[in-house]
């Protein structure tokens, strides 16, 4: 007794399928397949340890991106070595008054926001796991420093976090006067 194959039953399936793959595709991807990104490059000098594939791209605490991609490039003949991270930011998520937003044009926002003063910096997101994020914010005060590197992706120049200028002053600090000093005033 064999029963007959129902195509109407078979296309039912079929449609019900691929309604529930669309459906968790926007539920669980929460809309992020369909949100328009813009690719940003920066150089850093220090280490970036502690930065990872994925790690969030902050401005004043809310995220609006996130780490695409950590290269090492080097420029042949020089023993310099630069760090290029890739980052991708929602340019929907960052906007300017009268509500259009901040990077809605790359080449064009990207050079007047960078004479306002915008940098990104290396911060870290938690004390105990050492994971690094890129925080981008206006430091008007702060000199335009870009690296010489023909990319086709815009790049947003940066500045030296907290970390690395307080070992660069400790750094400077006359440890071996300091030591005598005091062994010589422990003497007397």
């Amino acid at each position: 007794m064999k029963k007959e194959i129902n195509p109407t039953r078979i296309g039912i399936f079929v449609v019900g399928a691929i309604a529930l793959t669309v459906g968790a595709v926007i539920v669980f991807g929460s809309g992020r397949f369909f949100t328009e990104k813009e690719t940003y490059i920066s150089f850093f000098e220090g280490s970036v340890f502690g930065l990872n594939q994925g790690a969030s791209v902050n401005c004043r605490g809310v995220r609006i991106g996130s780490v695409t991609n950590i290269k090492l490039l080097s420029e042949p003949g020089e023993m310099k070595i630069y760090i290029a991270v890739l980052y991708e930011i929602e340019p929907k998520r960052f906007h300017v008054r009268g509500g259009r937003p901040a990077f809605d044009h790359p080449d064009d926002r990207l050079d007047q926001l960078t004479e306002y003063g915008l940098r990104a910096n290396l911060e870290q997101q938690s004390m105990l796991t050492r994971q690094m994020m890129i925080v981008l914010d206006f430091h008007p005060d702060t000199e335009i420093k870009l690296a010489e590197i023909q990319t086709k992706y815009p790049e947003i120049p940066t500045i030296k976090s907290g970390m690395q200028e307080l070992m660069e002053s400790l750094e400077k600090l006359p440890l071996q006067e300091i030591g005598n000093s005091i062994r010589d005033a422990l003497k007397g």
